[in-house]
């Protein structure tokens, strides 16, 4: 039933997906609890051909685990199930990934607090990885310094934030960074840069904010992620870091060759 391609890497959810009948029960009852417009509020714009836009944030999640890699494939698996074969509603309505996933972390952290009595201390987690790329035409795309292997890969600065309460773990916001590097040309040559994958967006956009973090820089980012998560009343007692994150000057660790 678990059709994704990475399935080994979410062991945790074979045992509610082993089948279709214990499939749909536990898909009824997730449904049931991470529903309403509170998760749905300020994530979906433009026209919904009359789709109820819960149903449509359903199929995006049904989507990994009836082995869609896109919205395109799993119409072309599933389209007697999905809107008489109305894909464009979710192309054109779905834009904002970090409004969606700040609501169900607010939503979780509801449950969280009416489930759970007692004092606890509650954290948020800020960390980064390399997210590497084998070639260098991935839009905004440079190379990095990993401090393990003191190599310098196509990948983007992957960093997220995460909440914990001791128990639980839920992500919260990420974000994707480039480096210029000691040259300021990103590590790539004139051909790599030009040959890079470029698309005009609306400036008011997600896709273009989300362009535009790119060179930002990512203790400064680390800070817009905790308000954020605030103004959204997700409230944590510490902040957890790598110590780099406190360091006044830190272009030692983004120089290129």
């Amino acid at each position: 039933m678990l059709l994704i391609k990475y399935s080994h890497k979410l062991f945790e959810f074979k045992k509610y997906f082993n089948s279709p009948t214990k499939a749909i029960s536990h898909l009824i009852d997730f449904f049931a609890v991470f529903s309403g417009k509170s998760i749905i509020r300020g994530v979906f714009i433009g026209k919904s051909n009359g789709i109820p836009l819960a149903n449509l944030l359903q199929t995006l999640i049904l989507m990994p685990f009836l082995g869609g890699s896109n919205v395109n494939s799993i119409f072309k698996q599933h389209n007697q199930l999905f809107y008489n074969e109305k894909k464009d509603c979710l192309y054109d309505v779905f834009t904002n990934w970090r409004k969606l996933l700040l609501n169900f972390a607010k939503c979780f952290v509801k449950i969280i607090d009416k489930n759970v009595s007692g004092q606890r201390a509650s954290f948020f987690i800020a960390d980064d990885y390399d997210l590497e790329k084998r070639t260098p035409f991935f839009e905004g795309i440079s190379r990095v310094f990993n401090h393990v292997t003191n190599n310098y890969p196509f990948a983007y600065k992957f960093l997220t934030l995460g909440y914990s309460d001791g128990t639980s773990f839920f992500p919260l916001d990420f974000s994707l960074h480039n480096e210029k590097g000691k040259k300021k040309n990103f590590g790539l040559i004139s051909k790599q840069r030009k040959e890079q994958y470029h698309k005009k967006r609306d400036g008011l956009s997600c896709g273009a904010k989300r362009k535009k973090e790119l060179r930002t820089e990512k203790g400064l980012n680390l800070i817009k992620m905790v308000k954020r998560a605030v103004k959204h009343g997700i409230i944590a007692d510490y902040l957890f870091t790598d110590f780099w994150f406190m360091c006044e000057n830190r272009t030692t660790k983004n120089r290129l060759m």
